[in-house]
């Protein structure tokens, strides 16, 4: 079941009293089956999910997983309903994730024609994060994810945040940094750093993750044509060379 919800605000304008449509929930869905087949267990679990936007800046995702059957004392899952403990099911995964991304105005700068071949556009759609993008300086995103697990008797609890972004430093230069933190083991997650020169028919992508299980390093120059994809010089370092 897919459900969205809006709200209606009245206010007055210069032309009279205005209605104006407020998204609340941007969408909503339930789910759950009945299996007549099984001998037993037939419902499945309760499945809900909903997604929606705050200012315009901070989206929201949450769910959550509800066990229609209850469990002993030993944490084993029985065939007998939780709503005979007057309630729909019991909760067994709950997740939240809040996500923004803030980014600086697009340089104005006139568009130019350029003429590619069938082939290079086709590349250029399917391999879109092989590009970077200068007319933007800078853009930032923020992650962080809560998720609750309860299958039996004990329930584990992890949360995680994230934060990525690039910054064109010349027109030539673009750097851009992912890193994060996992609150629940209270370490630094994977973190790489990434540099990318133009060189005018050439490239050259600089990848380096400086610690972790995966640390690693890479140098990649290339030519931009797609059509000479192969041509290019790498340098790579991989986590097991440090051993």
């Amino acid at each position: 079941m897919n459900n969205s919800l809006e709200a209606k605000v009245r206010h007055q304008s210069d032309s009279g009293k205005v209605d104006k449509k407020v998204m609340l929930l941007e969408s909503f869905n339930v789910g759950v089956s009945y299996n007549v087949a099984a001998k037993n267990y037939n419902w499945s679990t309760i499945n809900m999910n909903g997604r929606t936007k705050l200012f315009k800046v901070l989206d929201i995702n949450a769910g959550a997983i509800l066990d229609p059957y209850q469990i002993d004392s030993a944490g084993v899952r029985i065939e007998r309903y939780e709503w005979n403990n007057e309630r729909v099911g019991r909760l067994i995964n709950a997740s939240l994730a809040l996500s923004t991304s803030l980014r600086s105005k697009e340089n104005n700068k006139p568009k130019t024609s350029t003429i590619a071949t069938q082939d290079e556009l086709e590349y250029i759609n399917t391999h879109r994060d092989a590009y970077v993008d200068f007319s933007v300086p800078w853009n930032l995103t923020i992650y962080y994810n809560l998720n609750y697990n309860k299958p039996g008797l004990k329930a584990g609890v992890t949360q995680s945040a994230t934060i990525s972004g690039d910054l064109s430093l010349t027109k030539k230069w673009k750097i851009s940094v992912t890193s994060g933190y996992d609150f629940t083991s209270n370490k630094i997650n994977l973190t790489s750093i990434n540099i990318y020169r133009d060189l005018h028919c050439w490239e050259m992508h600089f990848n380096w993750v400086p610690f972790g299980f995966r640390q690693s390093f890479s140098v990649d120059i290339n030519v931009k044509s797609s059509i000479l994809q192969d041509l290019k010089l790498s340098r790579r370092k991989n986590w097991y060379d440090y051993k």
